[in-house]
């Protein structure tokens, strides 16, 4: 995950802590931010990671309630990747093929989930395989689509990654195939699915349903 696509950034830091050089080349762990002259750590973190990363600069300085400083917003959206790896897990278990966009799969991946195919975004039309011919030639059975709340991304990107959000749910709708936009609801949608494998599913009448309680309520 990139964070500050720049090659710098502008905050506020104090010069508290400096590590002897031979600190910085130990093991996975990597300094991947300097001081502009290079002398002063200020960002480490561990790439393979899906969010381990500490800071010396403070971030809140230049963050505000609705347009949070990319280190805020970026762990929120980790969290999120992280939470749909135990919901492909189990998806996978019951047969279906996983695909993702290329960062949710390096997330999955890096959870065990190896086979998994990337699928490129909407705005990307010349790469191949692509989400949106996907859909249209009907190999999506069942579409998780989170909605994006990074608002601190620029202008263009931003109104770019939400057209493509709203293309892969209209498209969904339009074509029949189930659409969830929480992590709550594909979580639960995920164990009504495990156990219709288990068990052939009966279909009743909601009357037939309430006759058979040991409660009738009507």
């Amino acid at each position: 995950m990139i964070l500050y696509p720049e090659a710098s950034i502008d905050c506020y830091h104090q010069p508290l802590n400096i590590l002897d050089d031979a600190c910085k080349e130990k093991g996975s762990f990597v300094f991947s931010g300097m001081t502009q002259d290079n002398k002063i750590m200020q960002i480490g973190e561990l790439p393979k990671h899906v969010f381990f990363l500490g800071c010396q600069y403070h971030p809140e300085f230049t963050s505000r309630p609705l347009i949070p400083n990319p280190l805020f917003s970026g762990f929120i959206t980790a969290c999120k990747k992280k939470k749909i790896i135990p919901i492909s897990k189990e998806l996978k278990g019951m047969g279906y093929k996983i695909y993702a966009t290329e960062h949710t799969a390096e997330t999955l991946r890096t959870a065990g989930i190896n086979e998994v195919t990337v699928l490129y975004k909407v705005k990307e039309p010349e790469k191949t395989p692509n989400i949106l011919n996907y859909l249209l030639e009907g190999k999506i059975d069942f579409v998780i689509n989170l909605p994006t709340v990074d608002i601190a991304k620029t202008p263009k990107k931003y109104q770019d990654t939400l057209g493509d959000e709203y293309t892969i749910r209209r498209l969904a709708v339009e074509f029949n195939v189930p659409v969830v936009t929480t992590l709550e609801l594909a979580s639960a949608l995920v164990k009504v699915l495990k156990q219709g494998t288990r068990k052939k599913i009966v279909a009743r009448s909601l009357n037939g349903y309430m006759n058979g309680l040991k409660g009738k309520y009507w």
